[in-house]
């Protein structure tokens, strides 16, 4: 009888040292598969278009200074050609009403 119980609890020990992780390792690695699945397959969708804000216009610039403004020059919104290297962007595009006013892109 004793070798049975001893038996049982080496068992149960193997159960919850082991098996027990390793199922919860496999579940989480499901899990997170499942997760990749759902952001590649949002990472596929085409992507929508946002008109980019005549920031010029709102600002009231000249013409002549426009032609240096990276804003006006670039294909992105201005807030995002003026970003500095480190990628932040430039305090006063941060308070600026076209900045402040841009419409939100809505995915999927």
């Amino acid at each position: 009888m004793s070798n049975l119980v001893n038996s049982m609890a080496v068992l149960a020990g193997i159960a919850v040292r082991l098996i027990i992780p390793v199922l919860i390792t496999v579940s989480v690695v499901y899990l997170l598969r499942k997760l990749d699945e759902n952001w590649q397959a949002e990472g596929r969708k085409t992507p929508v278009k946002a008109q980019k804000p005549a920031c010029w216009e709102v600002m009231g610039c000249a013409a002549d200074k426009r032609k240096d403004c990276p804003g006006y020059t670039s294909k992105l919104p201005c807030w995002q050609a003026r970003r500095m290297p480190n990628g932040y962007l430039c305090a006063e595009c941060i308070g600026c009403k076209v900045f402040l006013k841009a419409p939100a892109v809505k995915i999927g």
